[in-house]
């Protein structure tokens, strides 16, 4: 499992945890029933704090993502794969519809919004 932290944003450490994870499962880097790094060990190989994984741990739970097992860890979730593609693309679809009226609010054309979104996605990948 391949966490990536960026301890400059201003996206709070536990919730960017949250994202890559999620993201590992996805894309089925870790699958259902894979037992999770403890919260020590991953609190100690990102350098954050064990209050900060366990936000994440217990985000994580909340969701249905992950499940903890006493005295033994935290376990991947059966998830169904095609379900959670389809939330995360809902998801996405609300965050860019929120972009979309803030473009319109300031006349930016649809060209322009599409460029933005293309270098970023140039740079993410």
């Amino acid at each position: 499992m391949i966490i990536n932290l960026n301890k400059k944003s201003k996206i709070p450490l536990y919730e960017q945890i949250i994202s890559e994870i999620k993201r590992n499962i996805l894309t089925e880097k870790i699958k259902s029933n894979e037992q999770l790094p403890s919260i020590r060990k991953l609190a100690k190989s990102l350098d954050v704090s064990v209050i900060t994984v366990k936000n994440a741990y217990d985000n994580l739970e909340t969701e249905g993502y992950i499940e903890t097992v006493s005295g033994r860890g935290s376990y991947v979730a059966e998830l169904n794969q095609d379900l959670l593609k389809e939330k995360v693309e809902e998801k996405i679809k609300d965050y860019m519809t929120s972009l979309v009226i803030e473009a319109h609010k300031i006349n930016m054309s649809k060209e322009a919004l599409i460029k933005i979104l293309e270098d970023i996605y140039e740079k993410e990948n």
